[in-house]
């Protein structure tokens, strides 16, 4: 009940916050069964990936394997024994080979199992590689690798192979992928061949060494940090492979020589370091020492001694493998006893190497001295089953595990997989959508067998009716009040008739529907700002170009285009709506003679062209993103079909042709944005199936639409009757297929189609659902370049919009657009906004920036701090007489621009951006550590203490907002070392954070919800809206982090008031919101500093130095200039 009411009152992303943080993966596994809407997000594949990346795999226990047999021994947990019951160790699972010891155990890495097949015979002298299957043997799941291509084992079946070592081992940085190693045992004077299979690349790769003295023996194969080494008979050397770059090299090593009885070689816990564990004795008893060397070091590098680790006593031990970050300890009770005596107990222990913490794991009981135990670690990864699936070749078998089980159609109908899926297969043509009475109706004709879609398409028919869903009666309003545009991407592009009323003219409504969804958006009117000129015109409109497209990498944006059809000698005017930034754009061009007709809109990458009737040898087009038009000219010819639209390479047009004797498409192609003396390319010449009359449809969706008559009477007329055959020529791989038929009506009848290409249900993108649901409108926002959002009605009826004020008044359209766009996670998007944006912001109407400030110097600087991160800051100072102090400015959550009057009080300030924050390098808004921020602040404050300019001269800290914490926190850390501080509204307990049912579900989550903080901080509402101005200042929700780590230091300086000891003044706003006042004045009280003044400040908000009346701005500076004046004589720098 408690969760049901957590995701009630909870954005999503913040529940997945607070159980990303729960310690105990037994709570999470208890939430996941308690409540399906919890074990939605705990399952999901984004959860799992960052649980993974927070928690180590669990050690379940270990595998003992016993020739062709294998037995789990579970730890002593509750979850080690659920998974003993659960799993299948026997791998009863995985195809049988017709033997009973069919698959044999190879290797066990992050919960994978590498099993392989019995070698599959000979033939004429020739081995024949096994089978080998990855699996899963929790979840009862296997995937079968590959066979080896012959052109890489050629060489290798023409020899006896006595036997193979295989190896699994992780791929990339979150172990999503593996690589199977397979070297085949060849006799001694042969190369030595290594094979390599990544699931990644689902291929695999071959490395080869020649042969020599080193290589005639290699044992015991081991996976190390992307390598693989073998032990070579020459004790003291190892041969590598690097399984990345497939290169051989030779590592040395300190031979054991028997003087230490119990050594294994394996990876160190630092990444590209090897290491060698060896047990020694002595007086005080067990002991395991950690030697480790770079692998790829240099040839003098000497082994360097990192850890001794002492074993319990009253142990006899041994070392048995290092394997998954532990090395596995063998020991048996009594120093003398023999580990080959029949029934002993054999303790097995584990040793982290990262912690060096040892540990019991389980028992088992030694058999004697004939038998040979081994060992693999077993650990579980969820991973697996999602490759399975993504490399199912037909998308039909997907569909159909979806359906089967809800577990699987969540992992299938996830983003994230689903990205994938389309990334690897096309969007599957369902067949065509033939228009009547001008789109008014539409009917669809699926996909017919032998095609590939035939089944698919089939299937998407019989599931919504026998009139399918492009009838689109989920629109309102009823199927017989729009007409269908355009089709394209799988989203359909609909409009009502324009109309005019009492004189006044008004556009259509559009829509963009999901057809196979049922879902819809209503594109939002154009405003009326952008419409004027064409309303104003008093002219009347015939008809509207309506064109659907996508935008956007993954497509899972769309832009809609709109084109009114004008009289002759009306300038050509577009309109194009893109969902991603819900606005409306235009672009015009002026009349001319060759624009007075334009027909027959196509889409091509990413621009649009019209053909012009005038002008049979050029194309207008329009580039959707710049929105300017251009003029592509082409040779004509004397052909009667002829398709223009997008060639197969990105940023090409294409003609396509019919030759009317020769039963051939030829294919001319030419760059979009190539030079005007650039000649048309032939590409290609098609041939086309004999004994059909053929004539082009369209050019669309990757495909040219052929339609086809068979010549059986001899007459070369379409007749109505006639069956017609409808046939696809793919442009990139130009294969011929059949897709559909009808009937024809008549010679002066063309079928009007449009090609309909979509991934169906549940394999889509639900790219309408968050605008849309199921028979309902959208509340959308539009916007244009000239006008700011207006909100569409909530119904969704089209309604005209008012005009609006724009964003930033007097700014350039086009430094708005770039402005707006800008994504400013990472600070070199930051910097170039800012410099972009600079002259505009200093120029506001604000007193602190209209100020004439007189002989005051600036420096800017970039510079790397110890940490290695590049840190901006900046300094102010009088330049024609030394600074009277210095004044390190810590700024708040958002900025601050005090600085230049300050400093035409005679003072230096200095101030930089906090990692994350302005130009400094970082995620923007992102506190990861607010101790680790503190230090980086100090440590660059001490820097321009000490530079020798400013030697002597009494130092100030001034804090505003958050920075009075950080001001404080850096007073803690040198107490002796500042000679006052200024805290301005410091944030010593936030008011915003309030836990309510988190800390009763929770009690160890904090989590904040976030209000608007330039509403609460700034008084003046003038000065609120400037705030805007600040292009760079972080404004979203703060990051959960951030909000931890605030929250955190603020506690530790409320309980450290009594600490401050230097002279401080604090001032406040009595009706702070934000930052509590109350917390400033127990600061004045408990602070055991004999210089302390406390200044408040009646009905004030929390900005005091930004967001008051101007006069209340000034009196708070003249307070802390006069503080400063005061406090600054008191040490006089010597001359």
């Amino acid at each position: 009940m408690a969760s049901s009411l957590l995701l009630t009152i909870l954005p999503e992303e913040l529940v997945v916050e607070i159980l990303i943080r729960l310690h105990d993966l037994a709570d999470l596994a208890r939430a996941a069964s308690a409540c399906k809407a919890l074990r939605r997000l705990i399952t999901s594949r984004a959860f799992l990936a960052r649980l993974h990346a927070l928690h180590a795999k669990p050690l379940l226990g270990l595998l003992q394997l016993e020739r062709d047999r294998c037995r789990f021994l579970p730890a002593a947990t509750a979850t080690a024994a659920a998974v003993a019951r659960a799993s299948d160790f026997a791998f009863s699972f995985l195809p049988d080979h017709g033997a009973a010891a069919a698959w044999r155990l190879r290797d066990v890495r992050h919960g994978l199992a590498l099993l392989s097949s019995p070698a599959r015979g000979e033939c004429g002298g020739r081995a024949f590689f096994p089978d080998v299957v990855v699996c899963d043997p929790l979840r009862r799941r296997h995937v079968r690798v590959p066979p080896i291509p012959d052109d890489l084992t050629a060489a290798v079946r023409r020899i006896a192979v006595e036997h193979f070592d295989y190896l699994l081992a992780s791929a990339g940085r979150d172990g999503s992928s593996f690589r199977v190693v397979c070297r085949p045992k060849l006799p001694k004077q042969c190369d030595v061949t290594v094979f390599v299979f990544s699931s990644g690349s689902a291929f695999w790769r071959s490395a080869v060494l020649d042969a020599c003295a080193a290589t005639e023996k290699l044992f015991l194969p081991q996976s190390v940090h992307g390598y693989v080494y073998w032990r070579t008979h020459s004790s003291g050397r190892l041969l590598m492979l690097d399984t990345r770059d497939m290169d051989f090299f030779f590592v040395n090593i300190q031979p054991n020589n028997g003087l230490v009885p119990s050594q294994v070689i394996g990876e160190a816990e630092e990444v590209g370091r090897l290491a060698v564990f060896n047990i020694i004795f002595d007086v005080s008893g067990h002991k395991v020492e950690l030697h480790s060397k770079a692998i790829r070091g240099g040839a003098d590098e000497q082994w360097r001694h990192d850890r001794t680790v002492p074993l319990l006593p009253g142990y006899k031990w041994r070392i048995i493998k290092i394997a998954e970050g532990y090395l596995l300890l063998q020991g048996i009770e009594g120093h003398n006893s023999s580990w080959f005596i029949p029934g002993i107990q054999l303790q097995h222990f584990t040793l982290d190497l990262k912690t060096f913490k040892l540990e019991r794991l389980c028992a088992s009981t030694s058999r004697g001295q004939a038998s040979r135990h081994h060992y693999r670690f077993q650990a579980y990864d969820n991973k697996l089953v999602v490759e399975i699936l993504i490399r199912l070749d037909d998308l039909a078998d997907l569909a159909r595990a979806a359906s089967a089980c809800r577990t699987l159609r969540r992992l299938i109908t996830s983003r994230a997989f689903l990205r994938r899926v389309h990334a690897l297969h096309p969007r599957p043509l369902l067949g065509l959508l033939h228009l009547e009475n001008h789109g008014c109706h539409c009917h669809f004709l699926p996909a017919e067998p032998p095609h590939p879609s035939a089944a698919t398409a089939a299937a998407v028919a019989r599931a919504s009716g026998s009139d399918f869903a492009f009838s689109f009666s989920f629109l309102p309003g009823g199927p017989g009040g729009w007409r269908l545009r355009d089709v394209r991407h799988g989203l359909a592009v609909l409009s009502t008739r324009h109309a005019v009323t009492d004189g006044c003219f008004f556009f259509p409504d559009i829509v963009v529907c999901n057809p196979l969804r049922r879902r819809y958006v209503r594109i939002p009117p154009i405003s009326d700002d952008l419409a004027a000129p064409i309303r104003n015109l008093g002219v009347g409109v015939k008809d509207f170009d309506y064109l659907v497209a996508p935008s956007g990498r993954e497509g899972l944006s769309f832009r809609v285009i709109c084109r009114p059809q004008l009289p002759m000698g009306c300038d050509v005017t577009v309109f194009v709506f893109n969902s991603g930034t819900v606005i409306w754009r235009t672009a015009t061009l002026d009349a001319c003679p060759a624009t007075t007709q334009l027909v027959s809109p196509q889409y091509v990458h990413g621009y649009v062209y019209w053909r012009l009737t005038r002008s049979t040898s050029r194309l207008l087009l329009l580039d959707t993103r710049d929105m300017d038009f251009f003029f592509v000219h082409f040779k004509p010819m004397s052909v009667r079909w002829q398709a223009i639209g997008e060639a197969g390479e990105v940023g090409r047009l294409a003609v396509f042709n019919i030759a009317h004797t020769h039963h051939k498409v030829e294919l001319l192609s030419k760059a979009i944005r190539g030079s005007a003396d650039e000649q048309w390319r032939h590409d290609k010449t098609i041939p086309l199936l004999p004994g059909y009359k053929w004539r082009i449809v369209k050019l669309a969706e990757g495909y040219l639409l052929l339609e086809g008559r068979i010549l059986g009477d001899g007459s070369s007329q379409f007749t109505s009757g006639d069956q017609l055959q409808y046939f696809t020529l793919d442009i990139n791989t130009f294969k011929l297929e059949r897709l559909c038929a009808s009937t024809s009506q008549g010679i002066n009848y063309h079928h009007q189609f449009e090609l309909y290409r979509c991934f169906p249900p549940p394999l889509s993108f639900s790219r309408l659902e968050a605008l849309g649901e199921p028979g309902q409108t959208a509340t959308v926002k539009a916007c244009s370049t000239q006008s700011a959002p207006a909100a569409a009605t909530a119904a969704g009826m089209s309604a005209a919009s008012a005009p609006a004020p724009r964003r930033w008044e007097g700014v350039d359209q086009a430094l708005e657009r770039m402005v707006l766009r800008a994504c400013l996670d990472q600070a070199p998007e930051r910097r170039r906004v800012r410099d972009a944006f600079k002259d505009v912001q200093l120029s506001i109407d604000h007193c602190l920036f209209k100020g004439q400030y007189s002989d005051i110097g600036t420096k800017e600087s970039y510079e790397k701090n110890s940490r290695g991160v590049e840190i901006f800051s900046k300094c102010w100072y009088p330049e024609n007489h030394r600074i009277k102090a210095i004044v390190c400015l810590c700024h708040g959550y958002g900025d601050t621009c005090i600085a230049r009057k300050i400093a035409s009080a005679g003072y230096g300030v200095f101030a930089l951006d906090y990692p994350g924050f302005g130009l400094s390098e970082g995620l923007h808004g992102f506190i990861p550590s607010f101790d680790t921020l503190v230090d980086d602040v100090a440590e660059h404050f001490t820097r321009v203490k000490e530079n020798p300019e400013h030697r002597g001269l009494p130092s100030f800290l001034f804090g505003q907002s958050m920075g009075g914490a950080v001001a404080l926190k850096i007073h803690f850390k040198q107490p002796n070392e500042w000679d006052g501080a200024i805290l301005v509204a410091p944030m010593c307990k936030m008011m915003w954070f309030r836990l309510g049912l988190f800390s009763k579900l929770f009690p160890k989550e904090k989590l904040v919800p976030q209000k608007d903080l330039a509403e609460l901080a700034f008084k003046e509402k003038k000065k609120q809206e400037q705030c805007s101005y600040n292009v760079i200042g972080y404004k979203d929700k703060p990051r959960l982090r951030t909000a931890l780590e605030m929250l955190r230091t603020t506690k530790e300086i409320e309980s450290c008031l009594e600490e401050v000891s230097l002279p401080i003044i604090i001032l406040h706003g009595e009706g702070d919101l934000v930052t509590d006042p109350a917390v400033s004045k127990a600061l004045y009280d408990k602070a055991k500093s004999s210089d302390k003044t406390l200044r408040l400040y009646k009905d004030a908000y929390h900005a005091i130095l930004e967001g008051e009346p101007d006069e209340a701005i000034f009196q708070v500076l003249d307070d802390i200039i006069s503080w400063l004046d005061q406090h600054s004589t008191k040490k006089v720098p010597s001359s």
